[in-house]
């Protein structure tokens, strides 16, 4: 009579009958989603694709002159094509782990495995649909009589047509056999590319993979899909039965493991694991070694013996034995009571006959007849039946003789039958469970073909390119933007100069493009800018620095130079306008810094840059109108100021959009990040100056010098000022805040603006920082 199953019975006399859990635990949650910000944009290698797509075409023919497609020609290879698709699995896999390694991150390498293996099952099913969609037509072509043939009867004609139905039929009706045929060699190609060197030096870069991630890219399952067929089925795990109120099926099967496990590992009835543990225990084969193997652990006491070991670890070894052997003999009884053990012993007596009766019948089948044979005397019936579904008799001797040899299988043969048993159900279990888990991942992959998608990807970098090394990677033209800086120009009172001008019978648009567009057009290569944008009375701009290139990281104070280059060409344009009657311009400036990289969106063929440092440096470029009276200002130095409306500040303080009050005439606005980023790239130094009876009368300047994309040196300087709080309705000064603006200032001009105002030096003083 059995013990008692408690934990204390089973667990706690021995360190060998131990549960450990199984937990898949994959994800690619640390990349960059691509453009649809749900999928992963993958480019795979075009080569790879093609060579995928050349092998499968040519199996598919070859299948299709098989009469028999569970038992494939034995030429039924492609040695020189198989070569050329691992030599391509290895390059790419290469690259991937290469990739891994820049950007410090596994799942880089991980992303381009999942790719590769949602390429081989969608490259199967595609080539599949297009191969028997060209049967169809062929037949076509030659029902409608556009077949034709020299020197053949009519009669050739006939048969052709109904050779070329029979192998469509035949292609049709083993779908799912020929793809599991087809994406089994493939994997096993690619299986050795990823297991071989590459595996090595994934390992000497990012170190261990848990033993659930190599099961989940190495399972067994992924060249069968969902629906494995019967032999597969028999070959590497065990035969389910598909009815659901079976004992046999696969789902009372794990639930009947899952209630043993409950019962030897519970303390007086209490159980001690979580439930959802006990399905990782099911999942782990390992654990039914532990238990239930006692003749490995009868070979390791011989050998422990031999050896003249430490009699502890004898006794140990023992009682473990001893243990095995109960807890074996448990699971059997509870098995039988469940009717099963009939059920795997047949299997197994069964099984080395499948490759003979397998075709015509298949193991299901074999099984079935089994029974029948078993429990009937008519054995003349049963090849009845045989001779009228196959047009054939098959012998049935070997069969009837293991019927008979099953009657007399002893305990100790069944008990390791279970063990088998009951190690299949756990790795389908696990293979299974991991399929899913796999398909998940590959169900987030984009597999980008098309230019455009691609093209859309690569300006936004979020597409990962995994290539062979003589392809090329679809981008720009340019390495990724890693920042970027927004410059807009807009010109004051643009509506006004138009109603002048036409009034005067003179045309706007040639003013704007011959003092503004045109000019400014022909100094943006000085400074590394872009054209974004242009509209009737503004101009965005923008300048990025790019990966890997420290010498042009310049951007800020590249974009300031920019735009005191523009308030340069407007001034000297002005004053040829002037003489010529013409109203001069003035603009605002606006230099918004943003330490990401922009996104971008395709408008038909026309890229366009989205960033919400557009919408900030239209802000800083703008001037209220409600501020016009600045212009009468006296003792005005500056040509930017920037209040905050009371009450405002608090309101509008943690939205993203930037809520302030400007007046903007000439003046250049850089932003708090865009200064902050200046001072890493330049070496500023700070002057403030004392000037009496202005309306700063401390003024804190900082100096420096930048190369322009030529190489010439050139100096800026930035007026550092507070951001003044005035009242809603009538404008006026009523303190001062905690923030900060910055104002963009030519170094030279702003000097001679000071001593033109200041005509007696001992006026104004500099204070060096």
């Amino acid at each position: 009579m059995l013990p008692s199953i408690t934990k204390h019975s089973w667990f706690s006399d021995s360190e060998t009958l131990t549960l450990e859990t199984y937990k898949a635990d994959f994800t690619l949650n640390r990349l960059t989603h691509g453009v649809d910000n749900t999928h992963y944009d993958v480019h795979l290698s075009p080569d790879l694709c093609e060579t995928t797509n050349t092998i499968i075409t040519q199996l598919l023919e070859q299948f299709s002159r098989t009469r028999n497609i569970e038992t494939p020609p034995d030429d039924l290879q492609l040695p020189q094509e198989i070569s050329l698709f691992y030599e391509q699995c290895y390059e790419v896999l290469n690259a991937a782990l290469d990739e891994a390694k820049r950007a410090d991150e596994e799942q880089v390498f991980f992303l381009a495995k999942v790719a590769i293996i949602k390429m081989l099952s969608k490259s199967n099913k595609q080539c599949f649909a297009n191969f028997t969609t060209r049967l169809s037509e062929e037949i076509w072509e030659m029902e409608s009589g556009s077949f034709t043939t020299k020197r053949r009867p009519s009669t050739y004609k006939e048969k052709k047509i109904i050779f070329q139905k029979r192998k469509q039929a035949l292609i049709k009706k083993n779908r799912n056999l020929i793809l599991q045929q087809i994406h089994f060699i493939l994997l096993s190609s690619f299986n050795k590319a990823q297991n071989g060197s590459i595996e090595k030096l994934r390992h000497a870069i990012f170190g261990d993979t848990p033993r659930e991630t190599r099961d989940l890219f190495n399972n067994i399952m992924i060249s069968a899909g969902k629906r494995p067929d019967a032999m597969f089925m028999a070959e590497n795990y065990i035969l389910f039965d598909e009815r659901n109120d079976r004992p046999d099926s696969y789902n009372d099967l794990i639930l009947l493991i899952k209630s043993i496990l409950k019962e030897i590992s519970s303390d007086n009835g209490k159980l001690l694991y979580e439930e959802y543990e006990y399905d990782g225990f099911i999942k782990n084969s390992d654990n039914f070694d532990s238990l239930l193997n006692y003749i490995d652990t009868q070979k390791k006491y011989s050998v422990a013996k031999k050896q003249n070991c430490d009699k502890q670890q004898l006794k140990q070894l023992k009682n473990t034995i001893a243990q095995q052997k109960q807890l074996l003999t448990y699971f059997f009884t509870q098995f039988k009571k469940n009717n099963l053990v009939e059920q795997f012993t047949s299997f197994y007596e069964l099984k080395p006959l499948f490759q003979d009766y397998c075709p015509p019948l298949s193991p299901r089948q074999v099984m079935q007849f089994y029974d029948i044979a078993k429990n009937k005397n008519d054995k003349s019936g049963v090849n009845q039946r045989l001779e009228k579904r196959y047009g054939k008799q098959v012998p049935l001797a070997m069969l009837y003789q293991k019927v008979s040899i099953t009657n007399w299988i002893g305990r100790k043969t069944q008990h390791h039958y279970l063990l088998r048993y009951i190690q299949a159900i756990s790795r389908y279990h696990c293979d299974l469970e991991n399929l899913a888990l796999l398909y998940r991942s590959a169900s987030h992959i984009n597999l980008l073909t098309d230019n455009k998608s691609l093209n859309l990807s690569t300006v936004n970098q979020t597409l990962y390119s995994f290539l062979l090394p003589h392809e090329t990677v679809f981008d720009l033209g340019e390495r990724p933007l890693i920042n970027h800086t927004i410059v807009k120009a807009d010109i004051r009172g643009a509506t006004e100069i138009i109603h002048q001008m036409q009034a005067k019978g003179l045309n706007p648009a040639s003013y704007f493009s011959l003092n503004f567009f045109e000019p400014i057009n022909k100094i943006l290569g000085e400074f590394g800018a872009k054209k974004i944008f242009t509209e009737g009375d503004a101009m965005i701009l923008s300048l990025g620095e790019q990966k890997d290139a420290p010498g042009d990281w310049y951007s800020v104070a590249r974009a300031c130079g920019l735009s005191i280059g523009i308030l340069q060409i407007i001034e000297q344009y002005n004053k040829g306008n002037r003489n010529a009657d013409l109203p001069p311009l003035e603009i605002g400036c606006g230099v918004c810094f943003s330490n990401d990289s922009p996104t971008y969106l395709f408008d038909g063929d026309k890229l366009i840059l989205i960033s919400l440092a557009i919408n900030l440096a239209d802000r800083m470029s703008s001037s209220a109108k409600s501020l016009a009276d600045f212009r009468k200002m006296q003792n005005r130095l500056f040509n930017l100021y920037v209040f905050h409306k009371r009450g405002d500040r608090e309101k509008f303080e943690k939205r993203a959009d930037d809520y302030r009050l400007r007046f903007n005439v000439n003046g250049i606005e850089l932003n708090q990040a865009g200064f902050e980023k200046l001072q890493k790239e330049i070496k500023l130094t700070k002057t403030t100056y004392k000037v009496p009876g202005s309306v700063e009368s401390m003024v804190q300047v900082y100096i420096g010098s930048y190369p322009t994309c030529s190489g010439e040196i050139r100096q800026l300087a930035i007026h550092e000022a507070t951001v003044m709080e005035i009242q809603p309705n009538t404008l006026k000064l009523c303190g001062r805040t905690k923030d900060k603006y910055y104002e963009v200032l030519d170094k030279d001009s702003f000097i001679r603006r000071l001593k033109a105002k200041f005509k007696s030096p001992s006026n104004l003083t500099a204070i060096k920082a």
